[in-house]
């Protein structure tokens, strides 16, 4: 805590959004996520670097020193600011060229759903346990859509609540 306090503003922004990101974190990720140009990217990075609160990890990867650094890091967020990061984090994901690989789409589905973009985190949701169930991964599928379910659940009745619940109770369905 003692280190995150000496921080220059900027530096706390970008180390707030790497937080949220979680412990392994790209450049490329935290620097368009917390809205920093490439420049002030790499200064604030720099500056976690030489606190320690930071390392590299590879050419375009870093990660946390400790782990209890990025949990206090996230626990000092308020929790409307942590919201708007994670949905920050999922436009720049969702962003991304190419196909989501099936680690990308359950990032997507924890930012969505952090975020509290609902809908959307059901939709990655849906994604995830599609893949799992391509891999023979049944039991994963099944917490993955009962997951879904419940979130659906908590949301307004409407056409699509009662088409999305009936997409996912057959899938459910269809994992065992």
């Amino acid at each position: 805590l003692a280190r995150l306090e000496k921080l220059s503003p900027a530096a706390q922004d970008l180390v707030e959004t790497a937080a949220v990101i979680g412990r392994s974190f790209t450049f490329g990720l935290v620097a368009a996520a917390a809205e920093q140009n490439e420049l002030q990217a790499v200064r604030n990075l720099d500056e976690l670097w030489q606190r320690q609160i930071v390392r590299e990890q590879g050419v375009d990867t870093y990660d946390f020193t400790h782990g209890l650094i990025r949990a206090v890091t996230y626990q000092q967020i308020t929790p409307a600011r942590r919201r708007l990061l994670h949905r920050r984090v999922m436009a720049v994901l969702e962003q991304s060229p190419g196909e989501p690989t099936d680690a990308r789409i359950s990032q997507l589905a924890h930012h969505s759903e952090q975020g509290g973009v609902i809908p959307r985190a059901i939709v990655w949701l849906q994604r995830a346990a599609d893949a799992a169930r391509a891999v023979y991964a049944h039991r994963e599928a099944a917490e993955l859509l009962e997951h879904a379910l419940e979130l659906l659940r908590q949301q307004p009745p409407s056409a699509w609540l009662l088409e999305t619940e009936f997409e996912l109770q057959l899938a459910l369905c269809s994992t065992w």
